[in-house]
């Protein structure tokens, strides 16, 4: 993405690339976009951050892009994340063609369309065809992984916490059908809740050219919270589980995309750089709530999840304390990063 951040040694290679002949593939392929990502890092000599998809610790691409002396770095994950939703406004199903029309509306839409047996052929056959590819996706739909979490009516209150293949198994029914009649039989209001990645592993969190993190940062919000990996990164891998050192979480968390996206005088602690501290008590750290809670604190009292941390006493943004306790200070002492005069590609 062509941005005012950007010097001219990485927008002028990225125009180069993709303005050459063959620059931009023919078709999109993962072995044409990552040989575009590689002609990319070649001219640009700018590090890469990448989602693979999968694990980057045992990527060929990775590991033959790494041995040719490219600087990739691949996103890997420290935690599950997991969606809470209800039919009556989720579409993040959007991976599988059949799905997408039906999520589609409001509620009253969607629930006749719901109800069309053609609809729910062709959403089973997704769900089939992303198991047999396996797909990484594919265990949003496996049955086993999705749980009611609240319903809305008395008669229902028996389903709660049971997962949908547990609820098809005490009806007799296929697994999609007794988790679209339930949440049918509650005008789309059932709210589930399913792991929206695999999470991460100790292969992923050690990986040396990994850069532990999460991609759609503020997206989402209102059926997940992807900002609690720092928590869980330092909570579960460092104190309880020692896979790795406090100094590597540290430098993975801060130092590392510092470095990658090329900010001058952050990430560090050292005389002369910008102030920005989280200061927190390792031995306490965690997450407030046992699961996401709504916050109607965005414009027009529009609704999010939110989760806060335990242990964590003050976050310094330019040296002046935002934060103490969860407790906002009112300052607001930070500023876009604007112009490439506050980057260094050098």
């Amino acid at each position: 993405m062509v941005a005012r951040s950007q010097s001219f040694r990485c927008g002028v290679p990225l125009g180069w690339t993709i303005g050459r002949p063959g620059g931009l593939p023919p078709e999109r392929s993962p072995k044409n976009q990552r040989h575009l990502l590689d002609r990319l890092m070649d001219i640009s000599g700018r590090p890469l951050h990448v989602d693979v998809d999968g694990n980057g610790f045992d990527d060929p691409w990775v590991a033959q892009s790494r041995l040719e002396g490219r600087p990739l770095l691949t996103q890997e994950l420290a935690e599950q994340a997991v969606t809470y939703f209800t039919l009556a406004e989720y579409n993040a199903f959007d991976y599988m063609p059949n799905w997408v029309q039906p999520l589609v509306g409001a509620p009253t839409e969607r629930a006749a369309k719901l109800q069309n047996p053609d609809t729910r052929k062709g959403m089973k056959a997704d769900c089939e065809a992303i198991r047999q590819a396996h797909r990484p996706e594919a265990m949003r739909t496996d049955w086993n992984n999705v749980i009611v979490t609240r319903v809305v009516r008395e008669k229902n209150e028996k389903f709660e916490g049971l997962t949908v293949s547990q609820i098809a198994h005490l009806q007799n029914k296929d697994g999609l059908d007794a988790f679209l009649e339930l949440a049918l039989d509650e005008d789309l209001l059932t709210e589930f809740s399913h792991p929206v990645d695999a999470g991460g592993t100790a292969e992923h969190v050690t990986f040396p050219y990994g850069h532990v993190s999460n991609s759609d940062g503020g997206a989402h919000v209102r059926f997940l919270v992807a900002s609690t990996w720092p928590v869980d990164f330092l909570t579960k891998w460092v104190r309880d589980r020692e896979i790795v050192t406090l100094e590597a979480a540290h430098h993975k968390m801060s130092a590392l995309p510092a470095w990658l996206g090329g900010l001058q005088n952050r990430g560090t602690l050292r005389v002369g750089t910008w102030a920005d501290m989280m200061i927190y008590n390792l031995a306490e750290l965690g997450l407030l709530y046992d699961r996401p809670i709504l916050a109607n604190d965005f414009p027009g009292g529009e609704r999010r999840l939110i989760q806060k941390p335990t242990g964590m006493r003050y976050i310094l943004v330019n040296g002046t304390v935002t934060f103490k306790d969860n407790i906002c200070t009112q300052e607001l002492p930070g500023k876009l990063l604007r112009s490439y005069d506050t980057l260094n590609y050098h």
